[in-house]
């Protein structure tokens, strides 16, 4: 049984940094169950990295 890799990212619409990949599912968030693209991961991700470095 393959386990879901924790992304660490927040989802935009519920707000829980339960963002997780899976190889059949994609990327999901465990809290409300929300699938994400591709692209909508790359700009969750850069997101999160600009907040980082602004002291969000």
């Amino acid at each position: 049984m393959f386990e879901p890799e924790y992304e660490n990212i927040t989802c935009p619409k519920c707000h829980h940094r339960e963002v997780y990949f899976d190889r059949q599912m994609g990327h999901y968030c465990m809290f409300c169950g929300r699938q994400f693209s591709t692209e909508e991961i790359e700009a969750l991700l850069e997101y999160e990295l600009c907040s980082m470095n602004t002291g969000r």
